[in-house]
C-alpha cells in the first residue's frame, strides 16, 4: 500500500507541476 500511494502522490505531483507551467504559458501569451 505504501509504494501505491507513493506513486500516486508522485503522479498527482507531475500532473500538477504540468498545470502550473501551463498556467504560466498562457498568462505570458494574455500579457502579450
Amino acid at each position: 500500500m505504501r509504494v501505491e500511494k507513493y506513486s500516486r502522490n508522485k503522479n498527482e505531483w507531475r500532473f500538477i507541476a504540468i498545470n502550473r507551467t501551463r498556467l504560466s504559458e498562457i498568462r505570458e501569451q494574455k500579457s502579450i
